[in-house]
């Protein structure tokens, strides 16, 4: 795997335009003299500055642009309004995730004492995992708790309505998170997670954290439901490698042939090693179950990025509230076919049910 991912690093590098080598560069939250080297590089041959900072916003790193092009010492190489954006970027987002951090203490302490186990997934889990959490930009918080709707009160029912309704939103769900499913298409086993979870808190407020290998899984999955090649998701994925140098392979493996979602481990994993230089196990593809031929249909689709640009990764036709287009190629191709084909009947049911609408 070690000369296959020199390979796809390769050709990935070979098809990228000049400011996506830079913002695949940028995909650190430290750099060491190697990664310093090959951004400043890479910031000097970048023209399109402007396609730099639109592409960073998009895709919620423009704070960690910022905080890489700085240790690599590349900053002379932006333009004045191009690093002004940026500054800008990175103070808002400081403010917003102080913001977050006191509407999550504040919805813990709530569920809390109405005796509600509560879980931070997604992104809300990794911003507390991670280095640092202002270096990427967050939508909303994510909580999960373990009860199921009719084990709580009428108390919690009202105070999820109300942080689903606030500003930050906070995204709260019962037993099992939909979007960790893609919409039904995974048996994710959420009592397994549970089990794994260490209770802890957050200064004084009881919180759950996923073991790290169930919180790398889920950390695929979500990067699956953003086409993989969303700048944020490489980076964190790359991060939580990077953090955990013990982590269990064979735990990951275990659950992600569980879970169906093999292909998508392989895939998040394989890109984010390719972009951001994540470690990853020299045998991931027969650990996961995968055959020759499927890794290397994964391989190829992966080296060209699905056909599409990082500009335009969630660009397609809209059909029904969703964007059909080449981005999701590599999305069904992870799930395999059974997976794809409940994937595609899941949308179609849902394209009809918001015609209907």
């Amino acid at each position: 795997m070690a000369h296959d991912l020199a390979a796809i690093r390769a050709a990935l590098w070979q098809r990228a335009l000049p400011a996506e080598r830079l913002l695949f560069a940028c995909l650190h939250s430290q750099l060491d003299a190697l990664a310093r080297t090959r951004l400043a590089s890479c910031a000097a041959a970048v023209s399109a500055w402007d396609q730099v900072l639109r592409i960073a916003v998009q895709h919620q790193v423009a704070p960690l642009v910022l905080h890489a092009l700085g240790q690599a010492d590349a900053l002379s190489h932006v333009p004045e309004a191009v690093r002004a954006s940026l500054h800008h970027e990175m103070l808002r987002n400081v403010a917003a995730k102080a913001t977050m951090r006191r509407t999550l203490l504040a919805a813990l302490t709530e569920f809390g004492g109405e005796g509600v186990d509560v879980m931070a997934v997604k992104g809300t889990s990794l911003d507390l995992r991670l280095r640092d959490p202002a270096l990427t930009v967050s939508g909303d918080i994510d909580l999960l708790l373990r009860q199921a709707w009719g084990q709580v009160d009428c108390r919690v029912h009202a105070r999820v309505a109300a942080l689903n309704a606030g500003t930050p939103v906070v995204d709260v769900d019962f037993e099992r998170h939909p979007d960790l499913v893609m919409n039904g298409v995974l048996p994710v086993d959420f009592a397994a997670i549970w089990a794994g979870a260490t209770r802890g808190g957050l200064d004084g407020a009881p919180l759950f954290t996923m073991r790290v290998e169930h919180e790398l899984l889920c950390a695929c999955i979500n990067s699956a439901r953003k086409r993989f090649f969303r700048l944020k998701s490489l980076f964190e994925l790359a991060e939580l490698v990077r953090l955990y140098p013990d982590l269990d392979w064979d735990e990951v493996a275990r659950r992600a042939r569980a879970w169906r979602c093999a292909g998508v481990a392989f895939v998040a994993l394989t890109a984010s090693a390719a972009t951001a230089d994540a470690p990853i196990v020299s045998d991931l593809a027969p650990r996961l179950g995968l055959s020759r031929t499927r890794a290397r249909l994964l391989v190829a689709l992966i080296e060209r990025m699905s056909f599409s640009r990082l500009g335009r990764l969630h660009g397609g036709l809209r059909v029904g509230g969703k964007r059909i287009g080449r981005g999701l190629l590599l999305v069904h191709a992870s799930l395999g076919v059974g997976g794809a084909l409940r994937a595609a009947a899941r949308a179609l049911a849902q394209m009809g049910g918001n015609v209907k609408r």
